[in-house]
């Protein structure tokens, strides 16, 4: 973290405060995973605080994991990236 931004603490609880108030808003979790995104790619968090604060976000909704694939890699996700995505979603949902 680069000081004078926010902390991962800081950032977890502004999060879970959030999703508490709008649980299960696919809306949320698309903002704030943009929002991680940003500050992952500009340096602001490291990948380890990224990865843990993600958890926070993860949505069933598969179309959220094709955008922040997109988003990074910064072209469209192939059939054959969703298929692999769903089967990921649906081996966790298992655990």
């Amino acid at each position: 973290m680069i000081n004078g931004y926010p902390s991962q603490e800081e950032l977890k609880n502004r999060m879970e405060r959030q999703l508490s108030w709008r649980p299960g808003s696919l809306l949320v979790s698309a903002i704030w995973t943009g929002y991680l995104g940003a500050l992952f790619e500009w340096g602001l968090i490291e990948l380890k605080v990224y990865s843990e604060l993600m958890k926070l976000v993860i949505s069933e909704d598969a179309e959220l994991d094709f955008v922040g694939y997109e988003l990074f890699s910064d072209e469209p996700v192939t059939e054959e990236q969703k298929e692999d995505v769903l089967k990921n979603k649906i081996g966790l949902k298992g655990r």
